[in-house]
């Protein structure tokens, strides 16, 4: 089955070639919004008339995965952001039956902080090739997000909704970006706005090129500023699923997560669900004067450098299992797909679980808020560092952590119940 495009034809005006029709984004404001991916994605979706009900914030943060996901390495880096066991719009194109191009050419990929920095550039044989793909998908009604293009160059470029292009100017057009600000107005002195489409709201700036493309990937291995020559398109939606076809696939991956089936399948020592748990509590429960794993050592304060308290953000930050729960109301309460009253029962105790797991990740978060600020990045990294540098703090943390795994577990032997029913 083909989704029909609203307004869905090429416009043509001189060099300028562009789809008219295409929504602006709209914040998701239920979870972390992968820098405005997901808001891309809807988007999309608007656009390819796919039913409101798959684009409410619930609903579409549950396709992604994102309200059960918690990852976990010894090197104290997974990041809930940017680590995914597949790219999140394949994961959205998968459960709603459509068809996609993603395109990634990885081979003798140059490193972010040299091309930001001028030292080296991409391989121009694979930008040519990478930017006619995206050119054959916008002239065939797919608008297509594209990782990167910003200029000045940005290691942390978010993605963006290319509707069109001008191949004289070298120019691409897109709609306004959001992420967690509200959508910009059009602005006739930003020269992004000068360039572009005002009765389309298309904003327009340089093509990307072998200096400049780059950006977040959010792809195994593509994570912060790792992303380049990479973007991915919708095509047709080859089927159309039940609403309780599109529940039970939510169910399994968050399943799968939980058990650890799905892996970040380039770093493969990123421990997903249990699995992460486990670890984190193995680690937390050192009394050394420093962390040790196997041939990895680090001092307990240093930890606070990096950026592994975003990977807490399943943890610190609680709102990630309300939206489980959430979800999961919706699909008892009869909103969303047709459950037995059996696999009601189930998914009853797995939203209390949730909610028991939501309690505890904010008395985690609590806990080093009894240490200092998680505000600013700087304080946050303080107050990391002086935590975990104090074997009584990470005695405490081992208890809290134990009791959400626990509860982790309890909703995920539910889910399994509601799958086999």
């Amino acid at each position: 089955m083909k989704t029909k495009n609203k307004e869905s034809k090429m416009k043509q005006q001189d060099k300028k070639y562009w789809i008219k029709g295409v929504p602006p984004e709209k914040m998701i404001s239920t979870v972390w919004s992968c820098d405005g991916l997901i808001s891309a994605i809807r988007a999309i979706l608007e656009f390819k008339s796919v039913e409101k009900k798959y684009l409410n914030d619930t609903i579409l943060s549950a396709i992604t995965g994102q309200p059960f996901r918690f990852w976990f390495s010894v090197d104290w880096a997974s990041c809930l952001a940017y680590t995914h066991e597949e790219p999140v719009g394949v994961i959205v194109a998968k459960t709603l039956g459509f068809n996609y191009s993603w395109y990634s050419d990885r081979k003798g990929e140059v490193k972010w902080y040299d091309l930001i920095n001028g030292k080296k550039t991409l391989d121009n044989k694979t930008v040519k090739t990478a930017w006619g793909k995206v050119i054959k998908e916008i002239n065939s009604n797919n608008p297509v997000i594209l990782f990167g293009g910003a200029s000045p160059v940005d290691p942390k470029a978010t993605p963006i909704v290319v509707t069109g292009y001008n191949l004289e100017q070298e120019l691409i057009y897109f709609i306004p970006h959001t992420d967690w600000r509200i959508t910009p107005k059009w602005n006739g002195n930003d020269p992004e706005c000068k360039n572009g489409i005002k009765e389309q709201n298309y904003r327009a700036r340089k093509k990307p090129d072998e200096t400049n493309w780059v950006g977040n990937g959010f792809a195994p291995g593509q994570g912060m500023g790792g992303a380049t020559t990479c973007y991915f398109s919708f095509r047709e939606q080859k089927y159309k699923p039940r609403e309780n076809e599109v529940a039970i696939s939510i169910i399994k991956r968050a399943v799968g997560l939980g058990r650890g089936k799905l892996q970040d399948n380039t770093r493969k020592w990123r421990k997903s669900g249990l699995m992460a748990f486990d670890l984190l509590i193995e680690c937390l429960k050192q009394e050394g004067a420093q962390f040790k794993y196997k041939n990895y050592k680090i001092p307990w304060s240093a930890i606070g450098d990096g950026d592994w308290f975003f990977a807490m953000e399943g943890l610190g930050g609680p709102q990630f299992r309300k939206e489980a729960s959430n979800f999961l109301k919706k699909c008892m309460n009869g909103y969303f797909g047709n459950f037995s009253s059996k696999q009601k029962q189930y998914l009853k105790i797995a939203i209390q679980s949730y909610e028991k797991a939501n309690m505890e990740m904010n008395t985690f978060q609590k806990l080093f808020e009894i240490v200092g600020s998680i505000g600013e990045y700087e304080e946050r990294k303080l107050t990391v560092g002086k935590a975990l540098s104090s074997l009584n703090f990470r005695k405490q943390a081992v208890e809290i952590v134990n009791k959400i795994r626990l509860s982790e577990e309890k909703a995920i032997i539910s889910l399994e119940k509601v799958i086999l029913l």
